[in-house]
């Protein structure tokens, strides 16, 4: 067997097996939403959900802890200045 018709050989094989995953987990994804609607879990809830979650990642974040105190900071030395 040439080493082109190997490949391609090898080729074929990895477009079978990428082919069986994706309906593999076209099911898994059937089987969840089948899951999450018997549960009431709505798209709207998880959207809810994400939004909440990403909020709280957002107010936790090392950046935003960072500038919050450096702008409480300022804000009292403005006071204490009259500036403000």
């Amino acid at each position: 067997m040439s080493s082109i018709n190997f490949l391609l050989l090898l080729c074929f094989q990895l477009e079978e097996e990428i082919a069986t995953l994706r309906s593999v987990l076209d099911a898994k994804i059937l089987e969840a939403g089948e899951l999450k609607q018997k549960l009431g879990i709505t798209p709207l809830v998880e959207f809810k959900d994400d939004f909440k979650h990403g909020i709280q990642v957002i107010k936790e974040s090392e950046t935003l802890v960072f500038v919050a105190s450096f702008h409480s900071v300022h804000n009292e030395t403005f006071v204490l200045f009259g500036m403000r």
